[in-house]
């Protein structure tokens, strides 16, 4: 009896270990297949992968990973490190975020052939990953650009710069800032300057800044005293030295009164406005249309006659007059408001 109980075990036993030969490969549930270290258990590789997305996600780069969004929990540390790596996604621009649903990653999941029974998901219904900036102070890029402008031109008597910050501050990618300043553009007597603020971020470049500094100009120039009409001749009367800040542009200042005394205005003035030298012509000694008078000789005999001027022009020009007797243009030299002569040669 004892023997058929023996024979009767032995033959349901058999089968059972004939299924299963030693060192056999496991195979995990779901579509991951990894073959085990050497020294690994089956339990090991069937072990549970906890996946935990954070409920605040901020990434740095162009695209983000699972390990970047999620806390990975488990014994195998294959697994884990293959889910880490496992690219989710495009990030959005620096400073803002899209939306994430759980079924985005388990597609990633999928698509990547790591999906398995293993995984345990915990995430929120839907999800917002922010992409990490860098903030950029525009009063920074001002002082920067006012700090190369003085160090390029040093300090000049009467003149200081002004830097205007942009409007709006850069949104860059986070990591390590540097600026650099580039070369000014334009000329510092004529108006306000440029200068190029290149943002880099690791050594990387990023975006170039324009700013604008102005040029401010206090020195002592000649300014009229009243409302100046076009064509009027200035006297020691109509113009004063002041010291004042010259607008933005102007060019070729008077600093002295002898330069504005006797000229003739271009375009009407208004009290306390700088003179500049574009501004004055000096005035014909003879108009056009006067009545002058022509000297000239003839041997030693010394004559003159009535013209009238057919050209404007200061002392020294020679200008066209007409002669009624003779009813004949000629050339003569003015040689003050009221006289032309022949030239010697005549």
């Amino acid at each position: 009896m004892r023997s058929l109980v023996l024979c009767s075990l032995c033959f349901l036993i058999s089968p059972a270990f004939a299924q299963q030969p030693t060192g056999a490969k496991a195979n995990l549930k779901g579509s991951l297949k990894i073959s085990l270290p050497k020294g690994q258990t089956n339990s090991l590789a069937n072990s549970p992968i906890i996946v935990t997305v954070r409920n605040t996600i901020e990434v740095s780069s162009d695209f983000f990973k699972l390990g970047e969004i999620a806390d990975i929990a488990g014994r195998d540390e294959a697994y884990k490190k293959q889910l880490a790596e496992l690219e989710i996604g495009r990030a959005p621009l620096p400073g803002y975020s899209r939306s994430l649903m759980p079924g985005d990653i388990v597609v990633k999941l999928r698509a990547a052939k790591l999906e398995s029974d293993r995984i345990e998901l915990i995430a929120p219904p839907s999800m917002r990953v922010t992409r990490s900036k860098s903030d950029v102070a525009t009063s920074k890029l001002a002082q920067i650009a006012l700090n190369s402008v003085r160090e390029a031109l040093g300090e000049t008597p009467g003149t200081t710069f002004e830097a205007q910050p942009p409007l709006s501050s850069p949104i860059l990618p986070a990591g390590t800032l540097r600026y650099v300043a580039g070369a000014y553009r334009g000329n510092p007597d004529t108006g306000n300057l440029t200068v190029p603020i290149n943002i880099l971020i690791d050594d990387k470049p990023q975006q170039t800044v324009e700013i604008t500094v102005k040029v401010k100009r206090k020195i002592k120039v000649a300014v009229v005293t009243r409302i100046v009409e076009s064509r009027e001749i200035l006297t020691s009367d109509d113009v004063m030295l002041a010291q004042i800040e010259l607008p933005s542009g102007f060019t070729q200042p008077l600093t002295t009164l002898k330069e504005a005394i006797g000229k003739r205005v271009k375009r009407r003035l208004f009290p306390e406005s700088p003179l500049s030298l574009s501004f004055l012509e000096t005035p014909p000694a003879i108009n056009n249309q006067d009545k002058i008078t022509l000297d000239f000789s003839i041997g030693q005999l010394q004559l003159t006659a009535i013209v009238t001027a057919r050209q404007s022009g200061a002392v020294g020009d020679t200008i066209r007059v007409y002669c009624e007797e003779t009813k004949k243009e000629i050339e003569a030299v003015i040689v003050d408001s009221k006289t032309v002569r022949l030239p010697a040669a005549n």
